[in-house]
């Protein structure tokens, strides 16, 4: 987040929703050993607020625990090697993603 973005979300108080997104998202992120999991989260408070419709493939069930992206690997993504191992930390629309993998929204 630039620290725009971060003012941004820290600008105002946060509601109940939110704070139990963020501890929960926190919470999933930590269990990933992130040592980014509060900068994750607040980046998802964000986007939440913003009505962003990206996510991470953090958040989607499609990434593999090896990092890989297995929709790729079964030929869902079309034009995309099937080894991909994308970022898992940056914000972006996919046409595979499945769900959330954090159950909390």
């Amino acid at each position: 987040m630039t620290p725009e973005q971060g003012d941004e979300c820290h600008e105002g108080c946060w509601n109940d929703a939110e704070i139990e997104a963020f501890i929960a998202r926190s919470a999933w992120f930590r269990t990933m050993s992130r040592i980014d999991a509060e900068h994750l989260a607040e980046r998802l408070t964000l986007r939440d607020r913003q009505a962003d419709d990206r996510h991470l493939c953090l958040e989607c069930r499609e990434l593999e625990p090896s990092g890989r992206c297995a929709a790729a690997r079964r030929g869902a993504l079309a034009h995309t090697d099937r080894r991909l191992e994308p970022s898992p930390n940056i914000l972006m629309r996919c046409p595979a993603f499945a769900g959330t993998a954090t159950r909390h929204r």
